[in-house]
């Protein structure tokens, strides 16, 4: 799905609105915060998928497709994305996330 700010109101409606939700919550020392590629490769590979944050800055209101780059633009916030996996650039050899 494409990005939409916050200005955009929410077009999903719950097929039964009389049933309740669940919250789901981590396990005590089960959550890891990782910041080498190394270490967030592996534990894609062992454990799959992740939830991750990430800053968003001005310019990502622009972005379209293919591999984001951080170019120009204040810092908004973050976000939760879902992390999948990675690869690398053909050209340059430059690591990047799928997200």
């Amino acid at each position: 799905m494409p990005y939409q700010n916050g200005d955009t109101s929410c077009e999903y409606e719950c097929i039964n609105k009389e049933e309740s939700f669940t919250k789901y919550y981590c396990k005590p020392h089960s959550m890891l915060i990782l910041s080498q590629a190394k270490e967030i490769q592996f534990e894609l590979m062992t454990n799959g998928p992740m939830m991750v944050g990430l800053t968003v800055y001005e310019d990502f209101m622009n972005y379209e497709r293919g591999i984001y780059s951080y170019t120009t633009g204040e810092s908004v916030g973050g976000h939760a994305i879902k992390l999948l996996g990675w690869g690398h650039e053909e050209e340059s050899g430059d690591l990047y996330w799928i997200c």
